[in-house]
């Protein structure tokens, strides 16, 4: 395939109709992209154009081929921005009605971003270090609406994965202390919200 932005953004959305999920749909393109032009070179295509969704999709796969970190080519602004785009877009009307439309929205919205803060634990070689992590959960709570469904998805994963850390438990709880949005963040995971009331 050409390394050129419109033939990878074309090839995800043809990939995208059969492959069952967001990851699938990039990897069955990135990973041969990556085979036949180089990690490197593979980075530099998609560094160029990573405003369009798809091809941001496509660069966070890619840098696990590296040694970055999805921070190396990423502001921390465009990964926060990215996770809650997909935060304030699932489960609206028309989200993933089927399973084909489901991965576009995901490819489309930031699922990329999100994967990468839900999916991060401490000590783990992941595509962000700790500290990384944590900044950029606090920056997603300091920027996501006071709506309970919202802080509840950032309490209930990324947030609670930091807190598997004793030093960064310790923190959240002393930094909840004067930030009621974290304190409310951190109260919505601990009942278990919304099976559990506040």
């Amino acid at each position: 395939m050409q390394l050129s932005t419109e033939a990878i953004v074309e090839a995800i959305e043809r990939a995208s109709a059969s492959a069952g999920t967001d990851e699938r749909a990039v990897g069955a393109v990135v990973y041969p992209l990556v085979e036949a032009h180089g990690v490197d070179a593979v980075l530099v295509e998609l560094r160029a154009n990573r405003a369009d969704p798809l091809v941001a999709s496509a660069l966070a796969y890619a840098v696990q081929f590296s040694d970055l970190s999805l921070a190396d080519v990423f502001s921390a602004d465009e990964i926060v921005a990215a996770a809650l785009n997909f935060l304030l877009t699932v489960h609206t009307p028309g989200w993933g009605e089927s399973r084909e439309s489901r991965v576009i929205d995901e490819l489309r919205h930031g699922h990329w971003a999100w994967s990468a803060l839900f999916d991060h634990q401490p000590g783990q070689r992941n595509d962000l270090d700790d500290d990384e992590h944590f900044q950029l959960v606090l920056a997603l709570i300091a920027r996501a609406p006071s709506r309970n469904e919202i802080l509840w998805m950032i309490g209930d994963g990324p947030l609670a994965h930091a807190a598997g850390d004793e030093a960064r438990f310790a923190e959240i709880q002393e930094r909840a202390k004067s930030d009621p949005k974290l304190a409310l963040t951190w109260r919505l995971n601990e009942v278990d919200w919304p099976y559990g009331s506040l």
